[in-house]
């Protein structure tokens, strides 16, 4: 099976979620007000805007993942119609791309010599008839922390070339011992980035600093807790992409923190258009208000760069654009 099309999900899960009807009267407010007892619903400030150039490259390596199978091991990493210009600009190689299999898993390592960083970037979600299975999928226990549980879809999409990304930044951290760590992802990849930087720190003892945009819920509280205490951990979510409301919290999923939220705008955007929240629940960002889930395809594909996400894959957006 191929991994699937999450935002075509989230427009079926939409369809079916209808708005929630005010809550009237006494017993409204009360419901209200245990909610916002148990879950925050605050801001905790904006972006930093030191971190902000820092995080729109990532989201380069992120649109780049799309660009199978332009990468060639041995070469510099480029992409089509200046999509990634930041990272061709720079003195990146691929060591590694990884495109097969039954889930799907594509992605490249990269070893980055202006910024001196050994990047694993996964590809975002392809094909839609497994992620209407993965939608439905069950949670599986991960050996890195008691009771924590994740996705048992998105583990075997990142069990499936453990072994080959592994065995590659391992040989690239022996030759570049002084280089840092980081995993990237959109959608789907973003999943997948933010498993392989926990396996990698839990494992490999390595610190490594996660970019995720548009991920999906990955895992249970528990594991949404190890996680974001393992850190640094930067989840990225735009206005209301459907993407992030997905699993649903009635499902037993809820997010690693902090969240980076871009409030507003596509492109173009600035430190103070992201608010910075904290906690594995909490209503002042992406996640909505009793869990309805959006139809905003857009914000989806939008992540700070001029080019939609997958830009890449013209095929993957066909009838989305």
């Amino acid at each position: 099976m191929r991994s699937a099309t999450l935002f075509s999900a989230a427009l079926l899960a939409g369809a079916a979620v209808a708005a929630p009807a005010p809550r009237p009267g006494l017993f409204g407010d009360l419901i209200d007000k245990v909610k916002s007892t148990m879950f925050p619903s605050t801001i905790s400030g904006t972006l930093d805007p030191a971190l902000l150039p820092t995080i729109t490259y990532y989201a380069e390596y992120a649109a780049a993942a799309y660009c199978d199978p332009a990468h060639v091991p041995g070469t510099e990493v480029t992409c089509k119609d200046a999509i990634c210009p930041s990272i061709t600009a720079n003195t990146v190689f691929t060591s590694l791309e990884f495109a097969e299999g039954q889930t799907d898993t594509t992605g490249i390592v990269a070893r980055d010599d202006t910024t001196r960083t050994i990047v694993v970037a996964f590809r975002g979600s392809h094909s839609v008839q497994n992620w209407l299975s993965n939608l439905a999928a069950g949670k599986v226990s991960v050996p890195w922390c008691a009771g924590c549980r994740a996705h048992s879809g998105f583990v075997a999409a990142w069990q499936e070339d453990r072994a080959r990304i592994l065995a590659a930044v391992g040989t690239l951290r022996a030759a570049y011992p002084d280089y840092g760590v980081a995993t990237v992802g959109h959608s789907l990849g973003g999943a997948l980035a933010q498993l392989a930087a926990a396996d990698m720190r839990a494992t490999q003892g390595l610190t490594v600093a996660a970019y995720t945009f548009g991920s999906p819920r990955i895992g249970n509280d528990a594991l949404s807790k190890w996680i974001s205490k393992q850190g640094p951990n930067y989840r990225v979510t735009h206005a209301d992409d459907p993407v992030p409301r997905l699993p649903l919290m009635l499902m037993g999923y809820t997010h690693v923190s902090p969240e980076y939220h871009i409030a507003k705008g596509d492109d173009e955007i600035k430190a103070q258009d992201v608010n910075v929240l904290e906690g594995t629940v909490n209503f002042g960002g992406n996640t909505a208000d009793d869990g309805v889930v959006s139809v905003d395809i857009n914000a989806h594909l939008r992540y700070l760069l001029t080019p939609k996400m997958g830009a890449c894959a013209d095929a993957f957006f066909d009838g989305f654009k």
